[in-house]
């Protein structure tokens, strides 16, 4: 999925991450939570729910420097960006980030990133759609969990019973 047409698909506010930094996000979400079809629903609660809130300027800034390290951290390693790297590539990337390695210096710039992105990737795969995330029950579909239905009301011979339920 192209990240600049899922970013204008979810975004209406101000733009909180650059294009790099968005394609970057997106390429690690695919690599932190592999199956098809759930990466927009952690993209969009990770821009919505975290970056675009005023109230979570400290998470934007983790973001920012985060984002940074994944790819200072890919060209240390493998002299590319990180959203040019093969999967493989990206997966010893993330796994540094993981283990929070002391031989890399550059991971000292972002120590909470990695667990604060996969904790929100799967806030935004499994959460209830009303937070951002979990476009279409995917991730609730994925686990086989029907999740909260508001009915739509009472049907017309419910209602008469409690009209003439005795108080």
């Amino acid at each position: 999925m192209n990240a600049t047409k899922l970013y204008s698909k979810i975004t209406r506010g101000p733009r909180v991450l650059n294009k790099h930094e968005r394609d970057t996000l997106l390429a690690a979400i695919v690599r932190i939570f592999p199956e098809k079809g759930t990466e927009a629903s952690a993209f969009s609660f990770i821009l919505k729910s975290v970056l675009a809130d005023k109230a979570q300027k400290e998470q934007k800034q983790i973001y920012e420097k985060g984002l940074s390290t994944i790819d200072l951290v890919s060209v240390d390693k493998f002299h590319v960006n990180f959203v040019n790297l093969k999967p493989k590539q990206q997966d010893e990337v993330l796994q540094l980030l993981e283990k929070q390695d002391p031989s890399i210096a550059s991971l000292n710039k972002a120590p909470t990133f990695f667990m604060n992105l996969r904790n929100h990737v799967i806030q935004g795969i499994f959460c209830d759609p009303k937070y951002g995330g979990n476009e279409n029950h995917r991730g609730w579909k994925l686990v086989k969990y029907t999740g909260y239905r508001q009915t739509k009301g009472y049907s017309q011979s419910e209602r008469g019973s409690f009209a003439n339920a005795k108080m």
